[in-house]
């Protein structure tokens, strides 16, 4: 399947603080950030900036929208390596339904290969999985203002690799959602991405124990898998308002402390999330197949609509036009019609009288040139060998098959040779002598041999 070259991308994250547009533009293979803006609600949109028109068809524009991390379930899975990235898309589908939490059919789920710097005969991909009733219900409030989504992307992906990870340690991503708060901890062992966790922090109950024991249960489990190798270094990715709330959670929870590392700010998000969307091959992604062909119809449905208009405006003035010519061209198509009439007859048995004498003409010369072949094949024949066969393809080719004793192979070529020189009527017989084939038949007692001549076409006219 070819993928769009997007020139524009429109960004729509639902944040807990409230909706949030980002346009990014792109030319020459970068991406960058033209204009961000906070929307009170998502009905706030504005349609002119979000809604497809005739542009379109020039200049392609994505619409992304990004999925709250608590609507999703990841899995890192570990598979063989592999160039053709249809074999990793059978791969994932073959061990779906043992990886999805729910049943394959109630899902929508995409991946995403993450580069390892460990020397492995095997690929590291993120396993993302969306409840479809989640998804819709997602979709239903895009719908809603006016915003249909062309591909749904999950940004932790992005923070993610946004990331330099050169030593072993498990990377802790807060995040603050409707739902309440939540990590994600991503578990980085032998140079590549070994597991993904998600640790829920429910109200009532102190935030740094839970996150202790869900941290120690992750490294249990990592150590009955095999790949992990020594205790953890644990960082914190966020920002400064998240540091600043979830620092004092962790102090003292963890051995050793968390260190901080800066996550990547929102509009770096929004691009880099642009950037692998445009990029991503159109067989994977999070939206069902069915919305895109209804937001697809929706879309060709208004450009219907659209020129229909204006072809309605093209054809009244049309119209007019047409009705003050009409007269003197009626006068001009009466003579034509006439005269038409007065030759029509002529020149249609004319032309049926010359297809069939040219039909006639090409089967006399088709007959002729078989006996001329029957004729150039027998006399120019060595008498080492045998012709076995001689058969005519399609009428413009002859093939020639033919046996003999080992030491005749070089009179395979002589007659190969003989038959490029045959002339009929100081003319050539063959337009082109393709070279011999020499086969040594079982047991070494004979030879096969065979090539082909294309006859020298005689135009008609």
């Amino acid at each position: 399947m070819t993928k769009t070259r997007w020139q524009a991308c429109n960004v729509l994250g639902l944040e807990a603080a409230g909706p949030r547009l980002w346009q990014v533009t792109a030319g020459g293979g970068r991406f960058s950030l033209s204009r961000e803006e906070s929307l009170q609600e998502a009905a706030a949109l504005n349609p002119k900036v979000v809604a497809k028109d005739w542009n379109e068809l020039v200049k392609p524009r994505l619409n992304l929208s990004l999925l709250p991390p608590t609507q999703v379930f990841l899995r890192v899975v570990q598979l063989p390596k592999t160039e053709d990235y249809a074999e990793t898309i059978s791969m994932l589908e073959f061990q779906l339904e043992k990886l999805s939490p729910l049943p394959v059919g109630q899902i929508a789920w995409t991946f995403e290969l993450v580069p390892s710097r460990a020397l492995s005969e095997t690929q590291t991909a993120i396993l993302v999985v969306v409840s479809l009733q989640r998804l819709e219900e997602h979709l239903g409030k895009l719908e809603a203002a006016g915003f249909l989504a062309d591909r749904v992307e999950l940004p932790f992906i992005d923070q993610l690799l946004a990331l330099e990870i050169n030593r072993d340690c498990a990377l802790l991503f807060p995040f603050q959602a409707e739902e309440g708060s939540m990590l994600w901890v991503a578990w980085w062992y032998g140079g590549a991405l070994r597991s993904i966790g998600q640790v829920h922090l429910p109200s009532g109950e102190d935030p740094g124990e839970v996150i202790r024991g869900q941290l120690a249960q992750m490294a249990w489990a990592g150590e009955l898998e095999g790949w992990l190798t020594g205790p953890p270094r644990y960082y914190l990715v966020a920002d400064e308002l998240a540091v600043l709330r979830w620092k004092p959670v962790l102090e003292g929870r963890l051995d050793p402390p968390a260190e901080v590392v800066p996550a990547a700010a929102q509009a770096a998000l929004a691009t880099l999330a642009a950037k692998r969307a445009s990029q991503a091959d159109p067989r994977v992604g999070l939206l069902p197949k069915e919305f895109t062909a209804r937001y697809r119809q929706q879309w060709i449905d208004r450009l219907w609509m659209q020129g229909l208009f204006g072809l309605l405006a093209l054809y009244v003035f049309g119209l007019l036009a047409y009705f003050g010519i009409t007269a003197f061209k009626g006068y001009q198509l009466d003579s034509l019609q006439t005269q038409e009439i007065a030759q029509a007859n002529a020149y249609t048995n004319a032309i049926r009288l010359h297809d069939q004498v040219k039909v006639l003409q090409e089967q006399v010369s088709l007959q002729f040139a078989a006996l001329n072949c029957y004729l150039v094949a027998a006399t120019n024949l060595p008498t080492e060998l045998v012709l076995e066969s001689l058969n005519f393809d399609r009428g413009s080719k002859v093939i020639l098959y033919g046996n003999g004793g080992p030491e005749a192979a070089p009179k395979v070529f002589d007659y190969n040779a003989a038959l490029k020189a045959a002339k009929v009527n100081d003319q050539p017989l063959f337009k082109l002598v393709e070279g011999p084939t020499v086969n040594m038949k079982p047991g070494g007692a004979q030879i096969g041999w065979n090539f082909s001549c294309e006859l020298r076409k005689v135009d008609f006219e």
